[in-house]
């Protein structure tokens, strides 16, 4: 994956090793030609000496010179320089000299030297031809060297450039790279904050800090999640309505099935009882979805979270569950302690009802079923609802949260809901659902919610 990280650094820095590449290139031309520069002003030197002795014999006869030692411009060279020269008049005839030299004389000659490498035998020399005025007519001085030293010498003079600019394109190439991090920090620190923000908080994402080239697409964000926020206040606007709506005329239907068996004889009112819970059972399915839909991932609910005390929870739901209880001679106990957790009220009364609900359902005649909050010594809080009723078997397990699955004894009345909603109200809370059953005995379970430690200015809805 290409990031924007390596982009800029392959941005900057293959212009940089290209411009690296060139000043190379560039400083060894530069090292070549101040070694032809010196090369010239030993040749010139070579040259004036010639010139100062020469000595004419007269009568058409050759001139004597001795050519003068040139110093080597290196010590490296693998093999000596040789140096020779040629004096040619105009005519070409060869005045003094090698004669093997003189057809590398240039008649084009200055005063000054006309410089130029040229291959001879083999070898590369560096000739350099100049104008010589004699007394009885024009000639070309010739002087030429091979170019052992002169190469040899190239190389250091480029290294001493070269070492000087490599260390300034590596200082600039972490001057960059250091630049680029600290200039992404603030993305690298957006991306976290965007990656840590719960899907169900649809509450803006803060402005502070963010870079203009990166301000249009915080606030796209922003107004997606202000979509997602209205359309989720209409919705949970219309599931409230629902609700509100369905639960009236489903109690006044109850209501009336209740009075109307009032009035009938033993008989009769025997037939009417599964009418009377049919209805029971269709109002408690409704309200049941209902409460799933609201605590839905895509309900926007961190609003409604605040310091919730589950002590005070637990002592509304004694006077509610009391009747069930009484019904099947069910010992009803409570053990309330200090346990607050940060949490939209209405759902954790859900949380716990319909644990407390199914505690009674499925513990036998008689029984027992207690439910008890508190904080852990690990600084967890806790809410666990236990009775002894008969285990969950272990095919049946794993999936007792989903939704419409229900235990093996299925005769018993239910709608496969209740756990459901348990598990997705935890999930919005960040808490975790822990079945612990006895199987020694196959009696006896415990439904134990687990609350994260609280921890300042963190909201424990997960997605």
């Amino acid at each position: 994956m290409r990031t924007l990280r390596r982009r800029l650094l392959l941005a900057l820095g293959v212009p940089l090793l290209a411009l690296l590449a060139f000043s190379m290139w560039l400083d060894y031309r530069t090292a070549a030609l101040l070694a032809d520069d010196i090369n010239d002003h030993n040749l010139n030197a070579v040259a004036v000496t010639l010139a100062e002795h020469l000595e004419e014999s007269g009568g058409g006869q050759e001139i004597e010179l001795e050519v003068p030692e040139i110093n080597p411009l290196t010590d490296d060279s693998p093999i000596p320089d040789q140096t020779a020269f040629a004096l040619v008049a105009t005519s070409g005839r060869l005045i003094a000299g090698d004669p093997a030299m003189a057809a590398l004389a240039d008649s084009a000659g200055t005063a000054d030297g006309r410089h130029h490498d040229a291959l001879f035998q083999g070898r590369m020399f560096r000739v350099a031809s100049y104008r010589a005025h004699l007394s009885r007519e024009e000639a070309t001085l010739a002087v030429a060297q091979t170019t052992a030293s002169r190469d040899a010498a190239i190389m250091p003079i480029f290294m001493r450039s070269l070492w000087p600019n490599i260390l300034q394109l590596f200082t600039t190439l972490a001057i960059i790279y250091y630049g680029v991090q600290r200039s992404l920090r603030p993305l690298a620190t957006l991306g976290a904050r965007i990656a840590e923000h719960p899907v169900t908080d649809l509450q803006p994402l803060s402005m502070h800090d963010v870079p203009d080239e990166v301000a249009p697409l915080v606030e796209s964000i922003n107004q997606l999640i202000g979509d997602l926020r209205h359309k989720g206040e209409s919705q949970q606007a219309l599931l409230a309505n629902a609700s509100h709506q369905l639960r009236t005329p489903l109690t006044r239907l109850q209501t009336q099935l209740e009075l109307l068996a009032d009035t009938l004889g033993e008989d009769a009112r025997q037939r009417f009882v599964p009418l009377m819970e049919t209805s029971r059972q269709l109002s408690h399915f409704t309200h049941q979805m209902l409460v799933l839909a609201r605590s839905a991932r895509d309900a926007d609910l961190l609003h409604e979270f605040q310091p919730t005390d589950l002590a005070a929870l637990l002592e509304e739901a004694a006077s509610h569950f009391l009747d069930a209880a009484l019904a099947k001679d069910i010992d009803l106990g409570f053990e309330p302690a200090t346990a607050v957790v940060p949490g939209s009220a209405w759902l954790l009364r859900e949380l716990l009802a319909n644990l407390l609900d199914n505690a009674i359902v499925y513990a036998p005649v008689a029984g027992h079923v207690t439910a008890r909050c508190g904080t852990q010594v690990s600084g967890e809080v806790m809410l666990e609802v236990e009775d002894d009723g008969p285990v969950i078997a272990p095919e049946v397990r794993e999936r007792i949260f989903e939704r419409f699955v229900r235990g093996a004894d299925t005769g018993t009345p239910g709608t496969g809901l209740g756990l459901a909603i348990v598990a997705e109200i935890a999930k919005r809370h960040g808490a975790e659902v822990r079945l612990i059953q006895n199987y020694s005995t196959g009696i006896g379970k415990r439904f134990q919610v687990v609350f994260p430690t609280p921890r300042r200015g963190h909201r424990h809805a997960e997605a």
